[in-house]
């Protein structure tokens, strides 16, 4: 042990003293302590007046003494937060709040504030607080419990999509086959409406899969001008029509990304389309902005001078199927698909609004390395599957309307048709009487898809080039990554049966190469 000359003590009686008195108490300690503390510390008068403020009023953009003598009320951006301090003085009791607070440069911190009453035999004289940025903080766990709520919500979309395209499946089919020529014009009228019926039902499941399975964008360079003159060139005529001008701030010479040009599209089409619906009854003012902030991002900010949006919706503007309209207004879907498809292309976006306007900001690398992000729907594609001359084709699917018009539809071309409505059904018909070519759904009860084509290439290896996949669940991560490792042909349901007829025409002539 050392003493304070870094010399080593003797002996047990060279220790210091442990018992000596304490140096005497610094009156400066606790002004230091508020200096330096990392969070905003103040105390107000009974009426709200600042009357300290340590140096982080600087997380505000203000100095200490341009505070000291105004009120805290002045601070506040929303009326909810003035009422509930408001509440908290009256009150006169310990309290815990998060306000919005207005910094000297127009924007808008979430502060948590704490805040203790300070009294005396006078009566109460005002609050002892300690106000912690907490801006950053919220947007994160916001931004998990949107993922979550999306992730779970996905998990539904996919299995009801599913359901839904199994009964557009027969639908579709049956009205293809019924458009006969020798039909009267009247009724092929009528089939056609029911078929068309369902082909804009099949465009709904296919947009609710896109929400609920985000597809991976396919990052080509894309001039991210261009596409915004080209979204809101699109909406000219109904700008027009609605009163509302429109200003552009693009630059001249156009700024170059790594994106998905459908894609970003679709995202600056959803923010011009929800400002026309929020100024087509006044009229206003669309602005469009594209800049480089300096960091590697590029944004595109769209503002407009509507009603703008009420705080309590602000938090909830991305979730899915959320929408202030009335009803057949709108599904809700824009915001939460652009939500999706921005983060997936390594950015972000933020939507404020004050009275009279909104702002969504899109937030966007400037440079992403390429790679190839080709979506997952996009690759699980019908390949001709290479074969010699076929005569007995097994069917395997569980729904029975589904797996009689097939037969049927086989029967009628001249094939030797086996029907199965389970995996373990398929596996018998195989063992039993052999097949040169099946057809398999993926979901059926008991062994489903996976499990059959596994089967399959373990036992009979000379029938897996020879198998076509049909499934309505191509947004499924496990599964399309297990399609594509056995190179299979998929046709995603409802399909066209004239596809499944050409596959297996193309796919399967006699003599065609391995």
């Amino acid at each position: 042990m050392l003493s304070n000359d870094n010399n080593p003590y003797d002996a047990p009686g060279d220790l210091p003293d442990v018992t000596a008195r304490p140096a005497p108490y610094d009156e400066n300690l606790p002004g230091c302590i508020l200096e330096n503390a990392l969070e905003l510390v103040f105390s107000t008068d009974s009426r709200g007046v600042f009357t300290y403020v340590n140096h982080r009023a600087a997380l505000l953009g203000r100095n200490p003494e341009d505070l000291v003598g105004e009120s805290v009320f002045s601070l506040l951006v929303e009326c909810e937060d003035v009422e509930a301090l408001e509440h908290a003085y009256l009150s006169r009791s310990k309290k815990s709040l998060e306000v919005g607070m207005d910094t000297a440069s127009g924007d808008t911190l979430l502060m948590s504030l704490n805040l203790v009453p300070m009294c005396s035999k006078d009566g109460f004289r005002g609050f002892i607080g300690v106000g912690r940025d907490v801006t950053e903080k919220r947007a994160a766990e916001a931004g998990v419990r949107q993922a979550e709520r999306l992730a779970s919500l996905g998990e539904l979309v996919s299995g009801v999509a599913h359901e839904i395209n199994n009964k557009l499946m027969p639908i579709l089919a049956y009205s293809e086959l019924l458009q006969l020529p020798e039909r009267g014009e009247k009724e092929l009228a009528m089939i056609k409406a029911i078929s068309d019926s369902a082909s804009g039902a099949k465009n709904v499941v296919e947009s609710l899969l896109r929400f609920a399975r985000q597809v991976s964008p396919r990052m080509t360079p894309v001039e991210l001008c261009g596409i915004i003159r080209e979204v809101t060139g699109t909406f000219s005529h109904r700008l027009t029509t609605c009163g509302v001008q429109l200003e552009l701030d693009v630059p001249d010479n156009d700024v170059m990304l790594m994106a998905d040009r459908h894609q970003l599209k679709q995202v600056f089409t959803n923010m011009v389309q929800n400002s026309c619906q929020a100024m087509e009854k006044a009229g206003g003012t669309l602005s469009v902005k594209v800049r480089a902030t300096g960091d590697g991002y590029t944004e595109a900010e769209f503002s407009d001078t509507g009603p703008g949006i009420p705080k309590k919706y602000i938090s909830s503007v991305f979730d899915p199927f959320f929408t202030t309209r009335e009803v057949g207004g709108g599904s809700g879907l824009g915001l939460s698909l652009s939500y999706g498809i921005v983060k997936a292309h390594g950015g972000d976006i933020a939507v404020s609004s004050e009275t009279g306007g909104a702002r969504f900001t899109v937030r966007l690398p400037s440079c992403l390395p390429h790679h190839d992000h080709s979506g997952s729907h996009a690759r699980v594609q019908a390949r001709p599957v290479n074969a010699a001359g076929i005569k007995k084709v097994l069917l395997v699917e569980d729904e029975y309307i589904q797996l009689e018009l097939l037969c049927e539809l086989m029967t009628k071309k001249g094939y030797d048709v086996v029907a199965a409505t389970s995996g373990e059904e398929a596996i018998r018909r195989i063992v039993e009487d052999g097949c040169d070519l099946m057809v398999t759904d993926i979901k059926m009860p008991g062994m489903d898809g996976v499990r059959l084509l596994n089967w399959v290439k373990d036992n009979v290896p000379s029938l897996k080039g020879r198998v076509v996949v049909t499934t309505g669940d191509t947004y499924n991560p496990a599964l399309i990554e297990y399609l594509e490792s056995e190179e299979l042909t998929v046709l995603t349901k409802p399909y066209d049966i004239r596809n499944l007829l050409a596959v297996i025409d193309e796919g399967f002539r006699p003599g065609r190469p391995t």
